[in-house]
């Protein structure tokens, strides 16, 4: 163990599942990965904060499906539209950071295209051995080490519509992803892409390639809802105050909480939900 800020922090330590009863959670039991030891955690207040997917997969496995049945539905990822502009000479991709550039014209939409797309924003250039990979044509490794070095992709975030069939499913065997894009999503990203793609030129490239990922199930990016915050229990799993509907000592702070999935990047959000939330619970007021 070891102490941060006042917390004691356990590392390989895993959250197995929640007893409750009563109205409130009364323990977690947890196990230590490397002894295979079991024991519970008793505690005033319990907060879950593994994620769009590990949240709802230990409210499953802890017989908490609240009374709406949508504890890991609503499952939702962004939609990546992507573009990659490669030019005639080194753009320093394999050696810096590259994400130094953004525009949200689009978030509401384009002249004639008046529905929401979203925020456009560069993105690391993937690695030599994932653009062989995902390359609609065989490339030889010093081809595409070639294009790595001289590309810029940039990725139009669309927003991803809730749908209750996406879910997140824990089993005894594991945890089961179920997802499609709705055919909103796909109409907006391939009429979005083209946007990207229509900028990127304007820059001077040798050529510009487009993406997008409809059935991408290896970049899932921006992973939120599953557990959505709202009024009535009937229809969400979550209270304004991120507090589970049927117990009053468990809270979700991550991005589970979302009810939509916005068009950018969540993670500010979630920041700021979670420093809302704490602020209330250190002053007593949820």
């Amino acid at each position: 163990a070891q102490r941060l800020f006042g917390l004691e922090v356990w590392r390989g330590v895993e959250a197995m599942r929640l007893d409750w009863g009563r109205g409130r959670v009364q323990e977690l039991w947890v196990r230590r990965r490397d002894s295979g030891e079991t024991f519970p955690i008793r505690a005033a207040r319990y907060i879950v904060s593994s994620g769009a997917v590990g949240s709802p997969a230990l409210l499953q496995a802890s017989g908490l499906e609240g009374e709406s049945g949508f504890v890991g539905r609503h499952f939702m990822y962004h939609l990546g539209a992507l573009g990659v502009a490669i030019f005639g000479e080194n753009v320093g991709a394999g050696e810096t950071f590259l994400k130094r550039l953004g525009w949200s014209e689009p978030y509401f939409g384009l002249p004639g295209f008046p529905h929401k797309l979203g925020f456009v924003q560069s993105i690391p250039t993937p690695g030599v051995e994932t653009l062989r990979a995902k390359a609609p044509i065989p490339l030889p490794r010093w081809l595409a080490r070639g294009v790595y070095r001289r590309s810029m992709p940039y990725a139009l975030i669309v927003e991803d519509l809730p749908q209750a069939n996406n879910r997140v499913q824990w089993t005894s065997s594991g945890i089961r992803l179920r997802h499609r894009f709705h055919p909103y999503d796909v109409f907006r990203a391939e009429r979005g892409v083209r946007h990207v793609v229509d900028s990127l030129r304007a820059s001077g490239p040798m050529m510009v390639a487009s993406h997008v990922g409809v059935f991408d199930d290896l970049h899932t990016a921006h992973q939120v809802g599953t557990l959505r915050f709202g009024h009535d229990p009937k229809t969400s799993v979550l209270d304004p105050n991120c507090r589970f509907h049927q117990l009053d000592n468990l809270w979700a702070l991550d991005g589970s909480f979302l009810p939509t999935s916005l068009g950018i990047g969540p993670a500010l959000t979630i920041a700021a939900n979670a420093l809302r939330v704490a602020k209330s619970m250190a002053r007593g007021t949820v």
